[in-house]
């Protein structure tokens, strides 16, 4: 990303000024990738007038097969990878197999029932009555949500989430007061659901308990202040509080990822695991479980490792936290159970780690490769942990069968004569660089758009500037030039000030009356400025009743002026006028 922002802001000369470009894991180069928008940089010179290229180098595990499902669209998916990489020459290992494959475990020399593959699916509970409440709660609270008129979606489901994602958009744009609230409930009470499904009632409890203390409003004092939004909520915490240690209750999930450790770690003490989880809730939640169970498991030494963005509710680790994690991992005598993320995917190159282990943890070909190939020792295996009816199970068999099929696509590209190939890469290079264009066409077409919008709190709907008053700062950032917007703007110091592309983060900024968080403050070339995050406000057009609500400014129809110093002087004349 650094590379291609010096590339789009003219700080770096150009392409060709590398002599060698490397790009690890480079199956990214695809689609608005950096990686493959820093390639159409380099296309765009090769296309023009003649001039030393540099080297380009890609390294990956598994190329995947895009969205295909034949052997034709494998082979596509590859060529088109490897146009976008400009790559003549695909590498792969053509002696020593067997070695590989005792490193390695590859879904062409082996099959499912094999020790790397090992797919256990077990049945869901036979009763979850603490789901049972959480969804009748639930259901009370969408009452309050009919006026917004939206499909409901099967409760405990990414769908749902969705769904309820939607009404809080939906909810923005009209007015509908003390709505935010109820949305709130419902999108954690969805999330405990997740976590409940995947671990222990008791974990979901205690994310719920969490996120009410986070708001500064405890079970009981929320009750009393929100009494109409949760009719049942205080008449249903003994139930759900009889629920956390039931036996009864038990996840049959949990039960056999403990069968398995205690299996693998008596056959070999020296075991190091990799137990990969969706979220970082879950993995919290897997974490305090492991820790209760050390009794009967005291050689379970546990670390976790997830990302470094911070979520709305999630505190993210950072770099050395990070670091310290994998690198605790990575002592012979240091962790050996590491609860990992997403973020251990790709990359994560610890010699000893014997098994890797997929607790309904399963994606497209790439992620089923890349995470089995975290077992770097010898002969290590890779197990996924399922229930019968959830579909992971299936499509992890998909998953290794397309796994054989991109291997044979792979096979087919490179014995292709290569003036053939050649001349099918041109085709697909040419192709993409007038995409390219046509979609810069499209965007500066989008942006003729002269209408002015008025920008509201997406939280108490107050009018705060006109879309006219803020100004694009280094291609990137908005601010806002109006002295009347500076009136409505709490700041606080920033927790973790930064610099980034041309600006030094400070602090915060808040709406004074709703406490809404708009984005930062930041020093530009020595100036204090506004720093503000599109989906903060609602934007109404002038003499209309649209109304919308972006996630990106990229996506915004109007026209935004670039900062100028020359402005700086008006900014204390500039007067937000009302509607």
């Amino acid at each position: 990303q650094t590379l291609l922002n010096g590339l789009e802001k003219n700080n770096v000369c150009a392409i060709v000024d590398f002599s060698l470009i490397i790009f690890d894991e480079c199956h990214h180069t695809c689609k608005n990738h950096p990686y493959n928008v820093i390639m159409q940089h380099y296309l765009g010179v090769k296309h023009g007038p003649s001039v030393p290229l540099s080297q380009i180098v890609g390294l990956t595990a598994s190329v995947g097969v895009g969205e295909n499902k034949s052997l034709q669209g494998a082979i596509d998916h590859v060529l088109m990878l490897c146009a976008n990489m400009d790559s003549c020459v695909i590498s792969t290992v053509q002696r020593n197999l067997s070695e590989l494959a005792q490193f390695v475990p590859i879904a062409q020399h082996s099959t499912w029932a094999s020790p790397c593959n090992l797919i256990h699916t077990v049945g869901r509970r036979r009763a979850d009555p603490f789901a049972d409440i959480i969804k009748d709660i639930m259901a009370k609270v969408e009452d309050l949500l009919l006026s917004l008129n939206l499909p409901e979606k099967e409760r405990g489901t990414q769908q749902y989430e969705q769904w309820v994602i939607k009404v809080q958009r939906e909810g923005s744009m009209i007015s509908i007061p003390d709505k935010e609230l109820e949305q709130k409930f419902l999108q954690k009470y969805n999330d405990a659901l997740f976590i409940n499904e995947d671990t222990r009632a008791k974990d979901a409890m205690n994310y719920l308990e969490k996120f009410f203390h986070r708001e500064n409003v405890f079970l009981t004092e929320l009750v009393t202040c929100k009494r109409e939004m949760l009719p049942s909520f205080s008449e249903k915490l003994h139930d759900l509080q009889s629920c956390l240690n039931n036996p009864e209750n038990e996840n049959p999930k949990l039960l056999k990822l403990e069968e398995i450790l205690r299996d693998e770690y008596q056959m070999n003490a020296a075991t190091k695991s990799i137990l990969f989880v969706k979220t970082r809730a879950i993995s919290e939640a897997m974490e305090s479980w492991i820790n209760e169970i050390k009794t009967e498991l005291p050689h379970l030494k546990p670390s976790k490792l997830i990302g470094r963005a911070k979520s709305k509710h999630h505190e993210g680790m950072t770099l050395n936290q990070q670091s310290g994690a994998v690198d605790e991992f990575r002592e012979e005598q240091g962790s050996n159970l590491l609860i990992a993320t997403s973020v251990a995917d790709e990359g994560l190159d610890i010699q000893r780690c014997n098994l890797v282990l997929l607790y309904d943890y399963v994606g497209n070909v790439i992620k089923s490769v890349q995470t089995r190939g975290r077992g770097r020792a010898e002969n290590s295996k890779c197990m996924l942990i399922t229930t019968l009816k959830g579909g992971l199970a299936e499509k992890e068999k998909v998953n290794l069968l397309m796994e054989k099929v991109m291997y044979t696509a792979i096979e087919n590209v490179q014995k292709l004569d290569p003036v053939t190939r050649a001349k099918k890469m041109e085709g697909l290079q040419k192709a993409t660089l007038s995409s390219a264009e046509f979609q810069r066409m499209l965007q500066r077409f989008k942006k003729t758009e002269e209408d002015i919008y008025f920008l509201h709190c997406i939280k108490c709907k107050e009018l705060v500037c006109k879309s006219s008053d803020i100004r694009l700062v280094e291609n990137t950032h908005y601010t806002v030039i109006s002295s009347a917007f500076m009136e409505l703007v709490d700041h606080k110091p920033h927790q973790k000030p930064m610099s980034f592309d041309g600006i030094s983060k400070i602090g915060k900024i808040h709406h004074k009356t709703c406490t809404k968080d708009w984005g930062i403050t930041a020093i530009y070339k020595s100036l204090k400025l506004p720093i503000i995050k599109i989906q903060s406000f609602i934007f109404k057009k002038e003499n209309s009743n649209v109304h919308i609500v972006l996630n990106k400014w990229k996506d915004f129809p109007g026209i935004i002026a670039v900062f100028s110093f020359e402005e700086i002087g008006q900014i204390g004349e500039n007067v937000l006028s009302a509607e």
